[in-house]
């Protein structure tokens, strides 16, 4: 679009990526989602969660997000992933049963195990890269184009008999904002700054896409 103040966007009936699903959420349904359902601002004190609208249970896919803190001590998901035959609502956090995540505050959990911090705590509006290997059952992350653990996988061991999910939370008394970019090439109405590489040539985003690996 040349003008105005509508936002391009790639997603359409014949390139269809992932936005969160506002039919798919907790029981607490008090977060609000803009932007074409790619951003999420939790208002209120309390845990909330929501699902995304594409699952998989093999493929590799990569997405990117900001997490935000305006106000409050606790936290948001990074990355979070959970089994749609275990869930019929969106989880509240990464730490239950079937599920994993990087939490904003740096740790990233399996199921109900701390697999231990890979980032410091404070997420600053980076920009964390996230990518899914559900051929493997394994989750790696970046963090302003840094990988974290070294590169190598921060979850790994997930169960692919099953399929899985991308979820978003913000959970507590926090004032929280995640900003999605499933390969619209934008945060919120702001386009990333400069392209990444893409071998798949199938989203865009803000830093190179791992080879083997496209949007979802």
């Amino acid at each position: 679009v040349g003008g105005g103040t509508l936002t391009k966007t790639e997603d359409n009936p014949s390139n269809v990526f992932c936005t969160w699903n506002p039919n798919y959420r907790s029981a607490r349904k008090d977060m609000t989602l803009t932007n074409g359902n790619t951003f999420i601002f939790e208002q209120n004190s309390g845990d909330s969660g929501v699902s995304g609208n594409i699952a998989v249970s093999s493929g590799k896919y990569y997405w990117e997000q900001i997490i935000a803190q305006v106000n409050g001590t606790n936290f948001a998901v990074i990355g979070g992933l959970h089994t749609t035959e275990d869930w019929n609502e969106s989880p509240t956090d990464a730490n239950q049963a079937n599920t994993c995540g990087l939490r904003a505050d740096g740790n990233a959990y399996k199921d109900t195990t701390n697999l231990g911090n890979f980032t410091s705590a404070d997420p600053n509006g980076d920009i964390f890269g996230i990518a899914f290997d559900a051929d493997n059952g394994s989750v790696y992350f970046w963090r302003n184009g840094t990988a974290l653990n070294s590169g190598n996988a921060v979850i790994t061991g997930l169960d692919m008999t099953k399929t899985w999910i991308p979820f978003g939370i913000q959970h507590g008394g926090a004032r929280v904002t995640t900003s999605t970019n499933f390969g619209n090439g934008y945060f919120q109405t702001t386009a990333v700054s400069s392209a990444g590489t893409n071998a798949s040539g199938n989203g865009i985003f803000e830093y190179d896409v791992p080879t083997g690996y496209t949007a979802l």
